[in-house]
Order: C-alpha cells, then structure tokens, then sequence
C-alpha cells in the first residue's frame, strides 16, 4: 500500500488524531477560513465505551433469480 491509495477522509483523520471509539467535543466555528469549520478536542477523561442503540446482524444469504427466498433450500 502506497500514500496514495488512502482514501483523503482516512488520511485527514489521521493527521488531526481522530481515533475511532474516542470521544470528540466538536464546536462550529462560523465566520472562520472556511465555509462549515469546525473545533475538535479530544475528552482524554471520557474511557467508557458507548452504549449501543441498536444491534444488527448482517447475514449473506442466496436465492434462485427472480423467486421469493426458500427457507429450505436458501
């Protein structure tokens, strides 16, 4: 893998140290060098992980074309 095969959000996100599972304080900064700007800081105090909301399982399944799923046979 190259620098250039990652993706721009994935490298933006890495050069200002946004990590998944952190937790963010974000702040709209209107009027600043940029239409949408926004603040970032890490809540380093904040270890408990979120609760979920919702659950899902994603299940890969498959069916003869243009036929309703059979619970036998798929």
């Amino acid at each position: 893998m190259r620098e250039y095969d990652v993706p721009y959000t994935t490298r933006v996100a890495i050069d200002c140290g946004v990590r998944v599972g952190a937790w963010f304080a974000v702040k709209n900064q209107p009027g600043g060098p940029c239409d949408g700007c926004v603040e970032l800081r890490r809540l380093e105090g904040m270890t408990d992980k979120a609760e979920p909301r919702v659950l899902a399982f994603d299940i890969e399944c498959t069916k003869a074309a243009l036929k309703f799923p059979d619970a036998k046979t798929d």
